[in-house]
């Protein structure tokens, strides 16, 4: 079976994969919905939408060295265009962002399948539809969804220049690929770097044979970053998006396997993507036995190959964080799922493909067992109800991530913890915050940074004396804090 006969994709199969696509996102919204908690990228990340949709334009008042009233430019725009559309339509809640990032995540894996017969990487229904599966449910995709960041579009934009690449016409396939990367820098710095650790290895594979494809790419990823510079010197932000975005990726020279640890390197150890390794040295080790040159050999090693390549070029370009982990999933998952169906046996093949679908997708009922285990400690409707009763109408707060839904219909004005800790403070915003409401952890800093006098309010959430979590996890432990009536100097232009 090494020259295994390709599949067109038919009715039955789009019906099969359009199907599991539904209930896969339902499952993946259910799961988010009720299981995940609120973390601090999820904050900033949705922030500018928040203020967009708000008619506060393009701004932010959670991010550190961002000050509130300048044009959003710690991050690229595209993500809080697209997400202030649905704040526009649907109103700012969570569940609007949480939907959002399926719809991205599922329409792109619906994509990829498509890709994947067009271009023959993956040539059966079968291994196909494993593919699918696998994209779409690996704790990658759900770690980059989940998380409420921007890599949902991500994975959108890198599966169109894929189905791009597909096209014959080499005049539109070559137009095609230079409007993925121009939009590339818009949807994320870390897509562009992407996008050209992935063309430095499609080139040796394909012995450059795809050289027009890939400075194609090149020139519309330069189009594009030109564009980017453009908005931000018209808005006059180039300083804080040089110092903000730009700064968060660089070369950062030979990082040593002591720094693979959760926040540079993690990626690596996402459950997914160490089942799919795991299965693409067995299985090429295997098939090396009969031939080194046999489909089944080179494509489990190209597997490896392409994990070991995207994860350290990644890491050295920047950092190869989990929510990052799906970069290494999806190559890797096409070729363990390609090599399993040129199995000589038809029946290794389907037993094969069914066995790495089920290790990809295991890591699922034990985060729900898990992340169920812990929901009492991470419940936003306790968190509103706190907020509720402590927050009164015209209050300009100080949160974090835990309270930052809850504060945001309750709040005149809301400040992120780091924020008020960073030197982009202004002394009218200063004096302008009347309610704390954070993270026990965090209080010391805030106040030292508000200065004045404070009083701890009889009411909270959690204490610091909980016991943590598995895994690192995080609660919602929020402490309020007032100040004392009289503490704090009036504001100079009251005397006026």
């Amino acid at each position: 079976m090494d020259a295994i006969a390709r599949e067109p994709i038919g009715k039955g199969e789009f019906r099969r994969v359009f199907g599991a696509g539904l209930v896969g996102a339902l499952l993946l919204f259910g799961v988010m919905f009720w299981y995940s908690a609120v973390w601090v990228d999820e904050m900033c990340y949705t922030d500018p939408a928040v203020n967009l949709s708000a008619g506060r334009g393009l701004t932010s008042s959670v991010w550190p060295g961002q000050p509130a009233d300048r044009f959003f430019a710690s991050n690229t725009p595209l993500h809080p265009w697209l997400l202030a559309g649905g704040f526009k339509l649907f109103g700012v809640h969570r569940a609007v962002m949480q939907a959002m990032n399926v719809l991205w995540l599922v329409s792109a894996c619906w994509i990829f399948w498509l890709a994947s017969g067009r271009l023959g990487l993956v040539r059966t229904a079968g291994g196909r539809f494993a593919f699918f599966l696998i994209a779409l449910l690996s704790s990658g995709s759900y770690y980059a969804v989940g998380s409420g960041r921007q890599d949902a579009i991500g994975i959108w934009i890198s599966a169109v220049t894929t189905l791009a690449a597909s096209i014959q016409r080499r005049g539109i396939r070559l137009l095609a690929l230079g409007v993925c990367g121009a939009v590339m820098p818009w949807a994320g710095l870390q897509i562009a770097a992407y996008a050209a650790v992935v063309s430095v290895l499609l080139l040796v594979v394909l012995r450059g044979r795809n050289w027009r494809s890939v400075v194609a790419l090149a020139l519309g990823i330069l189009a594009g970053w030109v564009g980017l510079k453009g908005l931000y010197a018209a808005q006059g932000v180039s300083d804080l998006f040089a110092g903000q975005a730009t700064a968060q990726g660089h070369f950062s020279g030979w990082r040593s396997l002591a720094d693979w640890n959760v926040h540079w390197g993690g990626g690596m150890l996402d459950p997914s993507l160490l089942g799919l390794l795991l299965v693409a040295v067995v299985l090429g080790l295997a098939a090396a036995r009969h031939s080194w040159r046999s489909h089944a050999a080179k494509r489990s090693f190209l597997g490896v190959v392409s994990v070991m390549w995207i994860s350290v070029a990644m890491l050295q370009l920047g950092r190869f964080p989990l929510y990052y982990a799906w970069m290494a999933i999806l190559p890797v998952a096409a070729c363990v799922c390609a090599a399993a169906e040129s199995l000589a046996s038809l029946r290794q093949s389907r037993v094969v493909l069914v066995a790495v679908t089920v290790l990809s997708l295991a890591w699922l009922p034990v985060w729900i067992a898990l992340a169920s285990s812990m929901a009492p400690r991470r419940n936003l409707a306790a968190v509103e109800t706190l907020v509720s009763q402590v927050v009164k109408p015209g209050d300009v707060a100080v949160g974090d991530f835990a309270s930052y839904y809850a504060l945001l219909p309750r709040a005149k004005r809301f400040y992120s913890e780091s924020y008020v800790t960073s030197p982009v403070l202004s002394e009218a915003e200063r004096r302008s915050i009347t309610v704390i409401v954070v993270r026990p952890l965090f209080a010391p800093a805030v106040l030292r940074a508000l200065g004045g006098e404070w009083e701890l309010q009889p009411l909270s959430l959690g204490s610091p004396q909980d016991p943590p979590l598995p895994l690192n996890c995080w609660d919602y432990q929020l402490q309020v804090w007032r100040p004392r009536v009289g503490a704090l100097p009036p504001d100079p232009r009251q005397r006026e």
